[in-house]
């Protein structure tokens, strides 16, 4: 849907395992350049809170002119917190789900038992 609004045709969308792949800036480190082209001069110093996304200020005013714009600064604490708060999220899913699978381990062991007794008392019958 991304590629498809007129806006954002031009946009390159990535796959979180390919973000996952390589490592985070340094912390303080300059915003990155544009790759839009025409653009590559321009570093993505300006932040869309709406498309959740860096942009440089050619394609803020070209794409995201509508939108809240943020410095990439201003953004990063905010979004430091959305990311703590997301992690702790799944921390605690994680927990629920490990519990879980815990007792269906549990049940399936139980009723392993209660097969292998089951099969001792037809063969005594």
């Amino acid at each position: 849907a991304h590629s498809l609004a007129g806006g954002t045709k031009s946009h390159r969308i990535l796959q979180a395992s390919s973000l996952a792949a390589s490592p985070p800036p340094p912390e303080g480190a300059p915003p990155p350049f544009c790759t839009e082209k025409g653009h590559e001069d321009r570093r993505m110093d300006l932040y869309c809170v709406l498309c959740e996304e860096l942009a440089c200020d050619r394609c803020a005013l070209a794409n995201h002119s509508t939108h809240i714009i943020l410095d990439h600064a201003s953004a990063l604490p905010s979004q430091k917190e959305e990311i703590a708060a997301e992690a702790s999220s799944c921390g605690a899913r994680g927990e629920q789900l490990t519990s879980a699978v815990d007792a269906i381990n549990a049940r399936i062991a139980s009723l392993e038992v209660n097969a292998r007794a089951a099969s001792r008392d037809a063969d005594l019958l």
